[in-house]
């Protein structure tokens, strides 16, 4: 039995294999979009399609930095006897799909996938890169702001699995929805004891250092793995302005306790913290998720 641990999985790829796609099956808007404000996320849902070829579409957002995580389901969306899958999402201003990697499941016994995302222009360059640990955590510590221009562009999302089946939903304007999205995210900043504008403008994020990832790599649940359990574990941990850490807090309610555990203990130490617009050391968020494999 082999096993592998995903830390910090918003930024690994995989290349979509080589296969024909079918013709897409598009899928109107069958609800309106609806803002749940939880405890730990902001979520956008709304449901597409009737009967045999609906879906039902949750926007998942865990932390202030613009990795979304989409969780579709439905039987419009392909039954997978693998845990793992691949797959190309396109943006309707997208010159190319994004390549990306779904986790496979099924919720309320429907067919369901998830997969990240984020509603920022997409650089296929960058995207085929294969990078180190080191390099990830470099990248995630440059802040990322919103592109309103760009969201307003954003009418469709297309999803092409790996056998070729190809669903595209017509979202419809999406850009005052993502606003609402980012309004609750500035409430939950709050909660969290953080200043919404402070972390808004920052010159650098709070990042993990190499050594914390591979602390965190080093550790799958003895008790898990020997259950072949699975998981998808969204975390925040919030990082002192001296780079300790001060939380950890799973953001999903139902993830096993050894998992749990495993998490904030290999995210216990090792930050660079944020620094503020003026470049001044601050308090802020580290949001990140950890996928755990059995394969």
């Amino acid at each position: 039995m082999r096993s592998r641990i995903l830390a910090l999985a918003a930024l690994l790829l995989w290349p979509l294999p080589a296969q024909a796609a079918d013709e897409p099956t598009r899928l109107a808007a069958s609800t309106d979009w609806v803002v749940d404000y939880a405890d730990e996320r902001c979520s956008l849902h709304r449901g597409f399609g009737e009967g045999e070829h609906s879906v039902n579409l949750r926007i998942d957002w865990f932390g202030p930095r613009p990795e979304h995580r989409v969780l579709l389901v439905g039987p419009a969306v392909p039954k997978s006897a693998s845990a793992r899958g691949e797959i190309a999402v396109r943006l309707t201003p997208d010159a190319e799909p994004r390549p990306g990697y779904t986790i496979n499941g099924t919720f309320l016994d429907q067919p369901a996938v998830s997969f990240n995302l984020t509603f920022l222009p997409f650089d296929p360059a960058q995207a085929s890169r294969r990078m180190s640990a080191a390099e990830q955590m470099r990248s995630q510590a440059v802040p990322r702001m919103p592109q309103p221009e760009f969201e307003k562009e954003v009418r469709t999302l297309e999803v092409q699995f790996a056998e070729g089946t190809v669903i595209e939903l017509e979202l419809g304007r999406i850009s005052r929805p993502l606003e609402v999205l980012r309004a609750c995210m500035d409430n939950l900043v709050r909660v969290w004891g953080l200043d919404p504008a402070v972390q808004g403008s920052l010159s650098r994020n709070a990042v993990a250092k190499p050594s914390t990832v591979r602390r965190l790599q080093r550790e799958y649940p003895s008790d898990m793995l020997a259950g072949g359990m699975n998981a998808f574990v969204p975390v925040r941990v919030m990082v002192a302005a001296d780079g300790s850490v001060s939380e950890c807090v799973v953001q999903s309610e139902g993830i096993e306790e050894s998992f749990r555990d495993a998490v904030c203990d290999g995210l216990a130490r090792g930050y660079e913290p944020a620094l503020d617009a003026s470049g001044n050391p601050v308090a802020s968020v580290f949001p990140t998720s950890v996928v755990y494999m059995v394969q």
